[in-house]
């Protein structure tokens, strides 16, 4: 896949900071906390693709491993765990322009009732050749992985060892809500919200295709699970530890 170029960076608007602190809002996961508990940190260093899923020392940076402690009883378990912040598209100048553009493909697709399989393709393929590729932070491995987003331990091991192929870069929401979202609403958009819900939907990571297996495995491939756990939450169900995600800006691969 030919790179699709440099984006400019833009100043984040009014619509794309409300979708920021969402997400940021939505990665945290919930400590479950008892009454009778005591409470201490024991913060500790913790360390070919389909389109399924801010700068390069931002989105994708691994943040600290941080436990909660329960004292319980003489035990301590740990109940809650800081995870990484999703890598995420940069926001450009032409946000609003590429929007109205991409919107009035959404609206047309929509009319098509007869032929929803291939209209949801064409929505999704749309959106990462006019929106998605072309605003992910650069530099990029192989024109598609950005060193800044969040790499599973067994994806940055795969660069490590000259290997090629085998990755994927993987939307911490399955692509199919999204598209599927955006057709039955596309009568409600205005490009403005339509940018925004392009961004807050739009956390992804770079996993290997036996880390995407698992999210398969698990029954994750195209749903999300119930549970309070943000935009990982089909990781931490498939019992996938994120905490060890990282960027590879330290890997230097060689494009």
């Amino acid at each position: 896949m030919k790179d699709a170029g440099d984006g400019e960076d833009h100043p984040a608007n009014d619509c794309a900071q409300h979708a920021q602190q969402e997400q940021e809002a939505g990665a945290d996961v919930r400590a479950a906390v008892e009454p009778t508990c005591e409470h201490q940190d024991d913060a500790g260093d913790g360390d070919e693709a389909r389109h399924s899923g801010d700068d390069a020392t931002g989105a994708g940076e691994r943040v600290k491993t941080g436990h909660a402690l329960r004292v319980c009883g003489g035990g301590a378990v740990p109940s809650a765990l800081m995870l990484p912040e999703p890598g995420r598209p940069r926001a450009l100048s032409s946000d609003l322009d590429d929007a109205e553009h991409l919107l009035t493909v959404a609206v047309g697709l929509a009319r098509m009732t007869n032929r929803p399989a291939a209209r949801a393709r064409v929505l999704r393929e749309a959106l990462w050749f006019l929106w998605e590729q072309p605003r992910l932070p650069r530099p990029l491995l192989r024109s598609k992985y950005p060193n800044a987003y969040p790499w599973s331990p067994a994806a940055i091991a795969r660069v490590r060892s000259g290997q090629s192929g085998g990755l994927v870069l993987e939307h911490l929401e399955p692509r199919v809500l999204l598209v599927s979202d955006l057709l039955a609403r596309a009568d409600e958009w205005s490009p403005a919200t339509f940018a925004a819900e392009l961004h807050r939907r739009a956390g992804a990571a770079v996993v290997t295709q036996e880390d995407d297996r698992r999210l398969t495995t698990a029954g994750f491939a195209r749903s999300m699970p119930e549970t309070p756990d943000g935009p990982w939450a089909r990781y931490v169900a498939s019992g996938i530890d994120v905490s060890a995600f990282r960027s590879l800006s330290s890997a230097s691969p060689v494009e």
